[in-house]
């Protein structure tokens, strides 16, 4: 409840949002979840920043990431999940604690909806697979580019220490 990026020194997390230096001059560029069975090999992946407001998608090793996901380069292109993605969470640590209540929930139901097809999805040939887990990616992209708009339009309620904004 009372998490917001901005407190700590550290920020030592498994979510780590880069702040004031000089030690806490990186962030999480990504995250992986990887489930591992006799019958089942999914593997849950961000493609973005800050894991506390990325949405997991499915993919699998012999499908591989969709074509549509490219790779990001150091600088801005908003063409990019990383980079597009990006855009929401520079928005959400503004004020954090208020604007994770907007969203989160959406992400952890559409997480479930994931997890329940994916079940079954993962019994499927490679291609309904590739399809899925690319359908996955556009719903998660679908979902962001909603929240965007509103995150913009709330006015900032809990300020971050002035280092952090820095």
């Amino acid at each position: 409840e009372g998490f917001t990026p901005g407190k700590g020194l550290t920020g030592a997390d498994v979510c780590m949002h880069a702040g004031f230096g000089p030690i806490r001059t990186s962030q999480s560029a990504g995250s992986m979840v990887s489930e591992i069975g006799p019958r089942v090999n999914t593997h849950w992946l961000t493609g973005t920043a800050a894991p506390c407001i990325s949405v997991f998608k499915p993919v699998w090793v012999d499908s591989g990431i969709p074509e549509s996901v490219k790779a990001p380069k150091e600088k801005f292109d908003g063409s990019t999940l990383f980079w597009k993605h990006e855009r929401l969470h520079r928005e959400v640590i503004k004020d954090y604690r208020s604007r994770i209540k907007v969203f989160g929930s959406q992400i952890q139901d559409l997480e479930a909806h994931f997890l329940i097809e994916s079940i079954e999805i993962s019994k499927q040939d490679m291609r309904k697979r590739a399809t899925f887990s690319q359908e996955c990616f556009t719903k998660a992209d679908q979902l962001e580019e909603s929240i965007l708009p509103r995150l913009k339009s709330l006015p900032i309620r809990h300020k971050n220490h002035f280092y952090y904004t820095m």
